[in-house]
């Protein structure tokens, strides 16, 4: 992104067909106070703006695409010591626009659609499922960040012990048997 001037606000809604055969192009924020799934996944903490540069155009197909560049930061907690984590992301957006989910069938693996059913279309939560799709599924440092003692649960327990554990599941039955055997 290109660091210089305050970015302006995004349109929220737009026709991105129009754009498309426009071969427009955008650059601007998406303001932190529109991005209601990141702040519920942040729990509360600071959320910060989605910079973005949008290209929007038909490719040699004759789909009506949208290309560009997002980026932001996302504060996680980290999973291994549950203290805030800052994810940036910054994401390749490459789109197909549709009308429904069978024109998104017919699109190409590699290809992802954003179905806009109307003539407008919400950019804010389509770039806003972008940057959710590129966080990590769990989040933790690079680092160790905890005690690796803190790893561990319960007494340190031996080889030898381990191996009488693993005696055979039936031997309780064959001791019953043997007990049967000799009432008898």
């Amino acid at each position: 992104m290109s660091e210089g001037a305050p970015l302006k606000q995004l349109p929220q809604r737009l026709d991105p067909r129009k754009f498309a055969h426009l071969n427009a192009k955008l650059a601007g924020i998406v303001p932190e106070d529109c991005l209601s799934r990141l702040h519920d996944l942040s729990d509360g903490r600071d959320v910060q703006a989605i910079h973005a540069e949008l290209e929007f155009l038909v490719d040699e197909q004759g789909r009506r695409r949208l290309f560009g560049q997002i980026s932001t930061k996302v504060n996680l907690v980290c999973q291994r010591c549950l203290h805030v984590l800052p994810v940036p992301v910054d994401v390749a957006v490459k789109l197909a626009i549709v009308r429904d989910e069978e024109q998104a069938e017919d699109l190409p693996r590699d290809i992802e659609p954003w179905i806009v059913a109307q003539e407008q279309g919400d950019l804010y939560l389509a770039l806003e499922e972008e940057v959710l799709l590129a966080l990590p599924a769990a989040a933790k440092h690079d680092y160790p960040c905890i005690e690796a003692d803190s790893l561990k649960a319960g007494p340190e327990v031996s080889e030898e012990a381990l191996a009488a554990e693993k005696e055979n599941p039936f031997s309780v039955l064959a001791d019953l048997k043997k007990n049967l055997k000799t009432t008898d």
